[in-house]
């Protein structure tokens, strides 16, 4: 796994590459581009019914995630370590304020703002170590500090249950080769207390197959089909993680904080003691009440939200 992320996107040439390689227009990855923007869309007008979000794009590199936001949150803030992407997201029309943070120490805090927010991680997970993870996600959770604040999209462009993973075997020790389960995922932002109620995927073939001129309308077709019925998620090679705020961090909890004791709970009058007169004088004999059900504590919400379209 590459873990220099800010050193090679430093050079000006990677950037130029990334940005006009990696997603030219007939590209693999621009092809995906085109369905998370779409999907994106939608899913911001269905989220944010009556109130644009503001958005905070977490390591924004070019700004894509910004630019497919465009014209649906009412700002945008991008946040990277590398002051060439941040140039090149500015030169490439990403409307936004840039704002560059550094690779180490304490976590960046996001512009202040009312909410509702969305928070967008993209191409970042599978390309840094699990520090960098815990950091764009503990970034996420201050913009998000409860359920209602707004929603977090992550992206994993290397879907260990995907088609990429047949390559794990032959490039499975080199830099460039990483993947991440949806449990990986799942764990990262448990973490953090975010909990996935809605995932997505965008291309169920590989870049393999995009590059031979007769498979690729085959793949295109399917991939867009599966991309708009929403039958990809599962073994996609790229998916989003849609998620909300569910509890807080579990390391700013203090033991016990997640758990009822019977001290901490109310004394409620039973039905007899409400009813009797208060001159009566009357006692309950001793034994005649039931003892009192111990608490038992809240079972561990899930990982993924069972109702994921509820909300």
């Amino acid at each position: 796994m590459r873990t220099d992320y800010t050193q090679i996107f430093q050079d000006s040439a990677a950037v130029e590459k990334y940005e006009h390689i990696v997603y030219a227009p007939d590209s693999y990855w621009s092809a995906i581009n085109r369905r998370q923007r779409e999907y994106l869309r939608r899913l911001a007008r269905r989220a944010f019914p009556y109130r644009r979000p503001v958005q905070h794009d977490f390591a924004c590199g070019t700004g894509r995630a910004i630019r497919i936001l465009h014209g649906l949150v009412r700002g945008a803030h991008g946040y990277d370590t590398s002051a060439a992407m941040l140039a090149k997201a500015q030169e490439v029309g990403a409307y936004a304020v840039m704002h560059q943070i550094d690779e180490t120490g304490p976590v960046p805090t996001p512009v202040p703002t009312d909410a509702p927010a969305l928070v967008t991680v993209f191409r970042l997970l599978l390309n840094v170590d699990e520090v960098v993870r815990d950091r764009a996600i503990a970034f996420a959770a201050q913009a998000l500090p409860h359920y209602d604040a707004g929603l977090l999209v992550v992206e994993n462009h290397g879907n260990a249950h995907s088609l990429r993973h047949l390559r794990h075997r032959r490039h499975g020790a080199k830099p460039w080769f990483a993947e991440l389960s949806h449990d990986d995922v799942a764990t990262i932002l448990d973490r953090h207390g975010f909990t996935v109620v809605e995932q997505r995927g965008f291309a169920l073939f590989t870049q393999g197959w995009y590059g031979r001129r007769w498979l690729r309308p085959i793949a295109q077709l399917v991939d867009d089909l599966a991309t708009r019925v929403g039958l990809a998620g599962k073994y996609a090679v790229n998916v989003l993680y849609i998620a909300r705020r569910t509890r807080p961090t579990l390391g700013s909890l203090a033991s016990g904080d997640l758990t009822s004791t019977t001290s901490e709970l109310p004394t409620v009058p039973s039905h007899s003691d409400s009813a009797a007169p208060a001159d009566s004088g009357a006692s309950a004999p001793s034994g005649s009440a039931e003892p009192a059900e111990p608490s038992s504590a809240e079972p561990e919400r899930p990982r993924r939200d069972p109702d994921a379209e509820s909300w």
